[in-house]
């Protein structure tokens, strides 16, 4: 799914690896590091498992930047959740971008919204006082600082079914010069 977004987007230009995400977030953009690499400075695996581009190539240090979650079908909303979590550092550094949550099938796309929007929106900058009253959050930033924005894509495309593995088959892989004798 990821390769039929990618190849059906071509006008972004695509961070396409590791290295190349950690230069443009770190030495572009002025990102620190510590909010999208581990201790031993590898790029978080979330955020190399699905593309990364950019809107204009001829500014990358002001343009926003397209984050695509790639929803298979498999582990839901909790994946997503757990990559929201892996990212919103870097989303709120980083100021403007779009997340594309991809999938096959619109089951999952309200609850998607509904949790990117409790973290990105002005009313989750809020929270409730002692008596009620609203509390602005000390960090929250200003609509001129912070621009972001929630795509849903739904590709029509016929994939073939994906199952869990269950334990089943061989348990033992041939090669393909391997001759079987156990007849």
């Amino acid at each position: 799914m990821a390769l039929d977004y990618v190849l059906g987007d071509e006008e972004d230009h695509y961070l396409a690896t590791a290295s190349g995400r950690v230069h443009y977030f770190e030495n572009v953009r002025g990102v620190s590091a510590e909010l999208f690499t581990d201790d031993e400075g590898r790029l978080h695996p979330l955020l190399m498992a699905f593309p990364i581009s950019l809107t204009d190539r001829e500014r990358p240090a002001r343009c926003s930047v397209r984050f695509v979650f790639i929803d298979e079908g498999l582990s839901g909303e909790a994946k997503f959740l757990r990559y929201l979590d892996a990212v919103e550092p870097l989303l709120r550094a980083v100021g403007s971008f779009e997340v594309i949550y991809v999938a096959n099938s619109e089951s999952a796309f309200r609850s998607a919204k509904a949790a990117f929007w409790s973290r990105f929106s002005q009313s989750a900058a809020r929270s409730r006082g002692l008596f009620g009253e609203d509390v602005r959050a000390a960090r929250a930033p200003s609509r001129s600082q912070f621009d972001a924005r929630f795509t849903t894509l739904l590709f029509r495309h016929s994939y073939p079914a994906i199952q869990r593995s269950k334990g089943a088959g061989s348990g033992r892989v041939r090669s393909a010069g391997e001759v079987r004798t156990d007849k």
